[in-house]
């Protein structure tokens, strides 16, 4: 017995179907990467960020312990008054770091068990104002 075979295909509506079916899919998949990328420039600049702050804080924990750059003063050290070539040096690597400051605050000066100590607060700010902060104790070593 012969079987007939059929040659009648898919209709035009049923293919219509497939490609809104696809086509909305493929959109999902557009605003993943989207987000996906957005995510990924996000984590880039604060890692660069971070790496900025770390490279202040190295050069803080260096610094001698009478250095300008960890006086008591009450005011905010801002890097573009105080060491611009370094606040340069830091934008050729992360042009996005807009300002770094920092805050020292002697702990010896109300408690004399922590004469010595210097609590240091960093703040890196980069695209759009946002923030890190660091913080470290610098302690004189005698």
């Amino acid at each position: 017995m012969l079987m007939k075979i059929s040659n009648k295909g898919f209709s035009l509506l049923e293919v219509i179907i497939a490609m809104a079916i696809f086509a909305i899919g493929a959109g999902g998949l557009y605003g993943m990467q989207i987000t996906s990328a957005t995510g990924n420039t996000n984590a880039n600049q604060q890692t660069g960020a971070v790496a900025a702050g770390t490279q202040f804080v190295e050069f803080l924990m260096k610094a001698n312990f009478t250095n300008a750059a960890l006086a008591t003063n009450g005011n905010p050290h801002k890097a573009v008054n105080d060491f611009p070539a370094l606040l340069t040096a830091v934008q050729r690597t992360a042009p996005y770091v807009s300002a770094v400051t920092w805050n020292v605050t002697d702990l010896g000066a109300t408690d004399s068990e922590y004469s010595g100590i210097l609590q240091v607060d960093l703040t890196v700010t980069y695209t759009q104002n946002r923030q890190v902060n660091l913080s470290f104790l610098r302690i004189r070593m005698i």
